[in-house]
């Protein structure tokens, strides 16, 4: 076999490390993508318990931030976006748009005076959006039902230390009325345990029941019954409903608690 000469193996090699070296130089010195434009024609709609905005799609942009004050209240790749958090007041708006990653300038701010809204207890109000109020001191969907937010924690988590007994559980309450015959109130939770520790509680003497989306804890002694809920997203919702025109029974109590939509 004929032995092929070591300088046409050096001029071959040679020629790779060439290539090779070509080819990383254009990566490396290919820029990387650059900032998209500022983001303008932010426009902002107040409503009651929340605001919309919406401002001009961005060339080659494929994310945007909506910012109140320094909060990010909507990361998505439409150009427009909704704050539910927002509390009653004025409050001073941007955007930022990026492209693969890499922002540009924020938008010039707008400021808004905002409605009252749930801001923390949005959240909860979003998941029973046919039964609570938009925002406080607005008619509910469902009989005209009115809400106010109430900060009260449970005797679990109340306790000799200055702080309590370092036990979270309710994350948020809200304390309902509907033509001044029905009473209810919403409660979330932090967690499955903080519901069951609740519920261990106020169901005591209680006769357990189905409803239409879960099981019922009826309480005869207080004219009053708790509901819980099958769906997993709702899990972490207690309702607490009576009425208070007039004493109930059982089949009163179902029938109003069937009647809530969900």
């Amino acid at each position: 076999m004929r032995s092929v000469p070591w300088r046409v193996i050096a001029l071959a090699c040679a020629a790779v490390v060439v290539a090779f070296t070509a080819f990383a130089g254009v990566h490396l010195l290919s820029p990387g993508p650059s900032a998209p434009p500022t983001p303008s024609g932010l426009n902002l709609q107040p409503e009651p318990g929340r605001v919309d905005a919406q401002w001009q799609p961005v060339d080659g942009a494929d994310h945007y931030l909506l910012l109140r004050g320094d909060q990010v209240v909507y990361a998505g790749s439409e150009p427009r976006g909704r704050d539910e958090t927002a509390t009653k007041g004025r409050h001073t708006y941007r955007v930022q748009a990026s492209r693969r990653g890499v922002p540009s300038p924020m938008s010039e701010p707008v400021t808004v005076e905002t409605q009252e809204g749930w801001g923390a207890a949005a959240p909860l109000v979003n998941l029973l959006p046919k039964l609570l109020p938009a925002a406080p001191k607005v008619d509910g969907p469902w009989r005209k039902l009115h809400c106010n937010w109430q900060i009260r924690p449970g005797r679990n988590e109340m306790g000799p230390a200055e702080h309590g007994a370092g036990v979270v559980g309710m994350r948020y309450r809200l304390i309902c009325g509907a033509s001044l015959e029905v009473a209810l109130h919403a409660m979330w939770f932090f967690s499955k345990d903080a519901v069951d520790g609740y519920m261990s509680r106020v169901t005591t003497d209680s006769e357990a029941l189905r409803w239409n989306h879960g099981s019922a804890f009826w309480y005869a002694a207080k004219n009053e019954g708790y509901l819980k809920f099958d769906d997993p997203k709702l899990s972490l919702i207690v309702v607490g409903v009576g009425r208070t025109d007039r004493k109930t029974t059982r089949a009163d109590f179902l029938a109003l608690a069937n009647e809530l939509p969900i």
